[in-house]
């Protein structure tokens, strides 16, 4: 049921109390609890989607899961912050969401699986999604703050019996301090692993890839501010037939049932990383992390304004519209990353934590001034995510890389040398493999 204690729900006796115990949860979550005394299922995902279920109707029947399977066609994910209450008897679905309403394309397939679909929104969530607009902040250091609840919330996430964890790692500003945050929070005596993905035409190429230079900077600071910590950087290598060969035996099927350009060559660099296999920075060695649990950074441009279109929007509107853009990237997070990435990791038998969307950290962030998280006025490489970088220059670390996707850092992108492509196109790849399993049926 998610990263909580399992709750005691079979003493519940009607169905509205149960929906409101679930709303409750906190952390990553996803739920399928089955009532016969009720005559009821109820289906849902916390509120950035950050667990995976996805959906297919076959004959009279709904097929929910984890990942896509092959028994049936035409896949689509459960939708994220909410709680579906199913009445079996009528095949009636009432849905109760954090959120007021969903972007076009996440309810309609869902909804149309029901004879009659309900809908009410339910703000019991609201420090997760909506961001402040004061201008005087009467908390202590922000910046101390900031990386306080930040190894919290990384402390909370490391298994106590994980004798090694890994970092999926690009060396910029998010990576950097997430790799921080879990240094500070873990065990003195273990490896952190830092897992860093090159797509490479040649060997001579990969040392001109953006996020592998960053990353050895950033290794080199590691080791100088942490001297006692074990660091090991991974450098992957990805070829562009290794590339290929992987995506059609294992990416596609754990991207399914996502469509996008963006959704391809996201899940690619991440499933590169999480099998955490390359070369050893320190002797060139080939090894293998053995490390299950993966930080990611997830989360950082989503709430210090690290996106082009929070640029775009001070430009053209200013400020103030800036925590309102915020709001709408946290409320569209969950038909994004966090079920595709959940299936990526699901398939390599990995599991992803990221400290900045812990519940603890997130609430905190929101109630900042937008003046003390970012300041647009400034150029890139500066004004975004502004409180990440003042952290990092107070510990004295890299601090200065513009916003780079790692579908473009890691090179992803320029592999496929093909400039007329938008990530939100349809990939051939994916739609290929989605079609040819739907033939398969």
């Amino acid at each position: 049921m998610g990263a909580d204690e399992p709750v005691e729900l079979s003493t519940l006796s009607d169905c509205d109390s149960i929906v409101r115990l679930l709303l409750q949860k906190s952390g990553p979550w996803s739920v399928v609890y089955y009532r016969p005394d009720l005559s009821c299922v109820f289906v849902g995902r916390d509120v950035f989607g950050r667990f995976s279920l996805v959906f297919a109707k076959e004959d009279d029947s709904v097929i929910i899961s984890d990942l896509t399977r092959n028994s049936s066609s035409g896949w689509n994910e459960v939708p994220y912050a909410q709680v579906c209450s199913i009445n079996l008897r009528t095949n009636g679905a009432f849905l109760r969401s954090y959120l007021p309403s969903y972007p076009e394309g996440i309810l309609e397939s869902w909804s149309a699986v029901f004879d009659t679909f309900s809908f009410e929104s339910v703000p019991i969530k609201d420090c997760l999604i909506k961001v402040s607009r004061a201008n005087d902040w009467s908390g202590s250091n922000h910046l101390d703050e900031f990386l306080k609840k930040l190894v919290d919330a990384a402390r909370s996430m490391i298994p106590t019996d994980s004798d090694c964890v890994a970092v999926a790692f690009s060396g910029g500003v998010d990576s950097l301090l997430v790799a921080i945050a879990v240094h500070l929070a873990y065990h003195l005596e273990r490896r952190i692993d830092l897992v860093n993905v090159a797509f490479v035409r040649s060997s001579e190429h990969r040392s001109v890839v953006t996020d592998r230079k960053r990353s050895i900077a950033a290794l080199t600071f590691l080791r100088s501010k942490y001297p006692d910590r074990k660091w090991r950087l991974i450098l992957t290598d990805v070829t562009q037939d290794e590339m290929e060969r992987h995506r059609s035996e294992h990416v596609v099927r754990a991207a399914a049932p996502a469509l996008s350009v963006l959704d391809e060559s996201l899940a690619c660099v991440l499933w590169f990383a999480l099998r955490g296999f390359g070369r050893n920075y320190d002797d060139d060695e080939e090894i293998r992390s053995r490390a299950y649990i993966y930080f990611v950074g997830s989360g950082a441009d989503e709430l210090f304004a690290g996106y082009a279109r929070h640029r775009k929007r001070f430009e053209r509107d200013g400020a103030g519209s800036v925590p309102e853009e915020c709001e709408a990237e946290l409320s569209r997070l969950g038909s994004r990353n966090g079920g595709r990435d959940a299936r990526v990791a699901a398939v390599l038998g990995k599991e992803l934590r990221a400290p900045f969307l812990h519940d603890d950290f997130v609430a905190w962030a929101n109630s900042l001034p937008l003046q003390l998280k970012c300041d647009l006025s400034l150029p890139r490489g500066k004004g975004e995510k502004l409180i990440l970088r003042q952290v990092l220059a107070q510990l004295e670390a890299p601090h200065d890389a513009p916003k780079q996707a790692m579908q473009f850092g890691s090179g992803f992108v320029k592999m496929q040398n093909n400039k007329t492509l938008k990530g939100s196109d349809i990939s051939s790849v994916l739609l290929e493999y989605q079609d040819g399993d739907s033939a398969k049926n």
